[in-house]
């Protein structure tokens, strides 16, 4: 093929981002062209969950301990669809929920209230907005209100307070405090409750729900399909017969956990090599497309490097699913989405022409769990994600062959990638009149 051969190149990738010269980390700044449609939930991480049954009967501490050490956590319930999978016996069976004292949004104990209504219990969930006279009232934690966030000063005693006038409910308005600022305000004095009121205009949500309960995991799931209100005593959650219970947590019943299908392939490949494996035995290469993925991905990390590698290192970063554009040099994940939320060593993101175009994130030392750009042809352990299955090539593993040939022809594809340059005759078949398929010229680019 000559240089100034045309090609119907289908670009499956959204425009590439426009690179912001913030000061803010990189995980502040918004990206544009990320498509909300295909962005995870705030409530919980994107990565799939198994669940695991024991009939084994154990008491709830004990099904804790077992859970963690042999699949993620004990179970946490999301919504109704959870309680209705096969998985989930008709047998009463822990969960991971229990009961536990209300708490600040930034885990302060409540030492100071100027609710009429609070007590410290109860099994009904409310979150708390406070009004134009500086009282808190209780309302349904879905409705949509701005809400009121604070960031600490650097001497961590100095506290700045922001009203968010965007109307969202008290879950979201949580995920956005902690993303840009610190967390949801918290009040632990009549004094600082009047100077939040004077900051802001009413009604605005604080960081204080009302819920006498937590999972093991953390998680911030607010479903609750209680079968009857738990009696005093009874603080360990149970399902049965897809509705949820509680016991005391001494009595013994059979255990459901849950397993995040993140997995850490102790094989050293370089980069493609990796999104190879992972795409023919699992979902694909790893991606981390929101803080929530992050932590759920650091929590299992630390479990599966203490469990299986017996330490809490692995020898290096380990590859993710993050590529860098060379034509655009905008960052991407395997579901062809652009880098929105992100966690870059510095907080700066690679640049071209210096940077490396393969994405892998750190195991240990000072920037542990920080992404960083590393040599595509260096061989480490890596990530996949998703159920281990025998699958076909994934879409980004024909928009990688396509990119690929489109940057550099099909003769230097063939020499030095010639499983994928085989595949290119049969996508390029049906590549015809496909919907957003532009015209783009072959650069003459090397490899």
């Amino acid at each position: 093929m000559s240089a100034g051969t045309r090609h119907t190149f289908i670009y499956l990738w959204p425009h590439p981002p426009a690179h912001s010269s913030s000061s803010k980390p990189a995980d502040q700044v918004k990206n544009r062209y990320t498509r909300p449609a295909l962005q995870s939930s705030v409530f919980s991480s994107h990565y799939e969950r198994s669940f695991h049954t024991t009939a084994e009967r154990k008491n709830w501490t004990e099904a804790q301990t077992y859970c963690r050490k042999n699949h993620t956590d004990l179970v946490t319930l999301h919504s109704q669809g959870d309680t209705q999978r096969p998985e989930i016996p008709k047998e009463l069976t822990w969960i991971g929920l229990r009961r536990s004292p209300v708490k600040w949004s930034n885990g302060d104990d409540v030492k100071y209230n100027n609710s009429e209504d609070f007590s410290d219990g109860g099994w009904k969930l409310y979150c708390y907005v406070m009004t134009a006279s500086g009282l808190w009232d209780e309302l349904n934690c879905a409705e949509i209100k701005s809400f009121m966030c604070y960031t600490k000063g650097d001497s961590g005693r100095s506290l700045q307070y922001t009203q968010i006038q965007e109307q969202r409910s008290w879950r979201e308005a949580q995920s956005y405090c902690r993303e840009h600022h610190s967390d949801l305000v918290s009040i632990s004095t009549k004094e600082q409750n009047e100077d939040v009121r004077t900051n802001g205009s009413t009604p605005f949500w604080i960081g204080l729900m009302h819920t006498a309960w937590e999972w093991s995991d953390g998680a911030c799931s607010t479903f609750r399909n209680w079968e009857k209100e738990p009696e005093e005593g009874s603080d360990c959650g149970y399902i049965i017969n897809g509705k949820m219970g509680a016991q005391e947590c001494h009595m013994t019943a059979e255990v459901m956990c849950y397993k995040e299908e993140i997995h850490l392939i102790q094989e050293n490949k370089t980069w493609e090599r990796a999104l190879d494996y992972c795409n023919n035995h699992y979902k694909g290469l790893l991606r981390i497309e929101s803080r929530h993925d992050q932590r759920t991905l650091e929590a299992e990390l630390k479990r599966v490097l203490e469990a299986e590698l017996k330490n809490s290192t692995a020898p290096g970063p380990v590859w993710l699913g993050l590529r860098q554009s060379r034509l655009f040099g905008f960052w991407f994940w395997p579901n062809g989405l652009s880098v929105a939320w992100s966690n870059w060593e510095g907080w700066s993101q690679p640049e071209q022409p210096l940077s490396h175009i393969c994405g892998a994130i750190a195991t240990s030392g000072p920037g542990k769990f920080k992404w960083s750009d590393q040599n595509c042809l260096s061989e480490s352990y890596f990530l996949c994600e998703g159920k281990q299955r025998l699958g076909s090539p994934s879409l980004f593993a024909v928009v990688l062959v396509l990119a690929q040939w489109a940057e550099c022809g099909m003769e230097q594809l063939r020499r030095v990638e010639p499983t994928r340059a085989a595949v290119v005759p049969h996508l390029w078949r049906h590549s015809n009149k496909r919907p957003g398929e532009v015209q783009v010229e072959r650069p003459k680019l090397p490899l």
